[in-house]
């Protein structure tokens, strides 16, 4: 059950992807003119479920964490790594 589950939500998370590209550097966010918010889009048992948030990153960070609790590959690896302001510096954590 859980198996057709994840293979659902990777279909409705790739359509939606599709769909918000266009808006953003990140998949799966987009920018909600009427909320004027970025917005996390996703499907969860086949309904579509959206968190609002007043930043690009913070959205495109809460499409990686339902990625990793679906145990399936981040939709935003590397734009996280480069904009996430809390990088490694000299080895050193901040």
């Amino acid at each position: 059950m859980s198996f057709k589950l994840s293979i659902t939500i990777i279909a409705f998370i790739s359509l939606a992807l599709i769909v918000t590209q266009s808006t953003t550097n990140y998949k799966g966010v987009s920018w909600d003119e009427k909320k004027n918010l970025w917005q996390a889009e996703f499907y969860v048992n086949g309904k579509k479920s959206k968190c609002y948030f007043e930043n690009e990153l913070d959205a495109a960070k809460k499409i990686n964490q339902l990625c990793k609790n679906m145990k399936i590959s981040l939709k935003n690896p590397k734009p996280l790594e480069v904009l996430n302001p809390q990088k490694k510096r000299k080895g050193i954590s901040i």
